[in-house]
């Protein structure tokens, strides 16, 4: 078994969740009923178990393990392991209960800070424009000292500008503060939707939200479907007229046709008309027609 951690550490605020990005590979030759647990902190701040089920030979897992720490947790550093168990399916008869048991394990540290002095929220967690979307971040200081803040965003493709990256608020104070996140480029047609968090950082652990981005494409809907349509319509109808015309054109006749009368005279004639001469039963001749 392989177990990777995406980071090997995060801050984490009591009363606010984050995750860690796990992945684990099954390096053997068997499959394994895996199970991911965490070792060093109580069953409120993670699921101490998590089945992750069979994994083939080769098979790679990844999952997110979350955290969300007590309100009363204290400020401070804190260590602890996450481990992957994997377990054969099929066992021989009178093996033990470990036989054949692959355990992995990596550590991960814990800052762990508190905001609950610090709240941050945005007036719209989606926002659309075709160029940019404009941001409202809503801070507000709950304690009772000044906390000077540095506000900003970021994230993938995209970039959040805000038009005060750092303020002062005073005890019991609250500010919006306006800002603007865009991607670079555009898009015709399809919307494209792009996640991105903000961030608040005082002297304590930063405070974050989420939030995300849909750009709209230059051309409404609507008008995409009504063009599809008359372009459509347009081939169709040309289509049409070109069937009709060459089903009304008449071929134009070309060469003479050589007629022959009742007795095997030869006659002659031009353009559909002729003349011909032959001999009737009487000996007279006959008129061509």
């Amino acid at each position: 078994m392989r177990l990777e951690l995406g980071q090997q550490s995060i801050d984490l605020a009591p009363g606010q969740p984050a995750g860690v990005n796990v992945r684990v590979e099954n390096t053997t030759s068997q499959p394994l009923e895996a199970v991911l647990g965490v070792a060093g902190l109580d069953a409120a701040g993670a699921r101490p178990v998590a089945q992750l089920g069979v994994l083939a030979p080769g098979e790679v897992v990844t999952t997110t393990l979350q955290f969300a720490l007590p309100v009363e947790t204290a400020a401070g550093l804190r260590d602890i392991a996450i481990h992957v168990e994997g377990r054969p399916t099929r066992q021989a008869r009178g093996a033990g209960t470990d036989a054949g048991l692959v355990r992995q394990s990596a550590n991960l540290r814990l800052r762990v800070g508190s905001t609950a002095l610090l709240s941050l929220r945005l007036a719209r967690a989606e926002v659309h424009g075709r160029f940019r979307g404009k941001l409202r971040a809503d801070l507000r200081n709950q304690g009772v000292e000044p906390v000077t803040l540095q506000l900003w965003g970021a994230g993938e493709g995209v970039t959040v500008r805000f038009d005060r990256p750092e303020l002062t608020l005073p005890p019991g104070h609250s500010a919006r503060v306006r800002g603007t996140v865009s991607k670079p480029g555009f898009t015709w047609r399809r919307d494209n939707r792009r996640a991105f968090v903000v961030t608040a950082q005082g002297a304590s652990t930063p405070a974050t939200t989420a939030g995300s981005y849909v750009q709209r494409g230059l051309l409404p809907r609507g008008l995409v479907i009504l063009v599809a349509v008359i372009v459509v319509l347009a081939l169709w109808l040309g289509g049409l007229v070109l069937v009709n015309h060459e089903v009304r054109q008449e071929a134009t006749p070309h060469g003479s046709v050589a007629l022959v009368g009742a007795d095997g005279t030869p006659g002659s004639g031009a353009g559909g008309a002729g003349s011909g001469a032959g001999t009737g039963a009487d000996g007279s001749g006959g008129a061509g027609g």
